[in-house]
């Protein structure tokens, strides 16, 4: 049960630092992108069920951030996505 906590805590940790170090994604079509780029991240990693549970969590709340336009906050949980996959690796 300490796994769902610990990356709520990173989240809001990277949406506090967001203005420090975002990638810059300005429209919708950016975030789209990243977005994709982060699903087939996913689909192709060989992550356990915890690690592609939390990252296809993650990959719903980006792509809602995405539809609503707020592109500094879904580059950051996409940010999350990429390092849950990179460390499961």
């Amino acid at each position: 049960m300490m796994f769902p906590k610990v990356m709520l805590g990173l989240c809001l940790v990277a949406f506090i630092m967001a203005p420090a170090y975002a990638q810059t994604i300005n429209s919708k079509a950016e975030c789209t992108r990243a977005l994709t780029e982060a699903q087939e991240a996913r689909s192709q990693s060989d992550s356990g069920p915890k690690a592609n549970k939390e990252a296809d969590e993650l990959l719903e709340v980006a792509e809602h951030l995405c539809s609503q336009g707020n592109f500094v906050y879904a580059s950051n949980v996409l940010a999350v996505v990429r390092g849950i996959l990179a460390t499961e690796n």
